[in-house]
């Protein structure tokens, strides 16, 4: 099975699940204003984590994998 590169996983994060998270943070008006980091962290966490359990990348990657700036523009 191909691992997945921290790039991968970052563009496939941002196309499928930034969109979702911008959604959530406009539904309770946080985005218009201001970003909701603990819903990004948890969201990113949850995200590596699940990645990880599918094969997708290696414990050592998940464990590795910080959390991005880009979460919090």
């Amino acid at each position: 099975m191909k691992r997945l590169t921290k790039k991968e996983v970052d563009k496939h994060f941002i196309e499928h699940s930034m969109p979702l998270i911008r959604a959530e943070e406009n539904r309770y008006g946080v985005g218009r204003y201001r970003k909701d980091r603990y819903l990004r962290y948890e969201s990113y966490n949850n995200y590596i984590d699940g990645i990880c359990r599918e094969g997708l990348i290696t414990i050592k990657q998940a464990n590795n994998y910080c959390i991005p700036a880009y979460l919090t523009k």
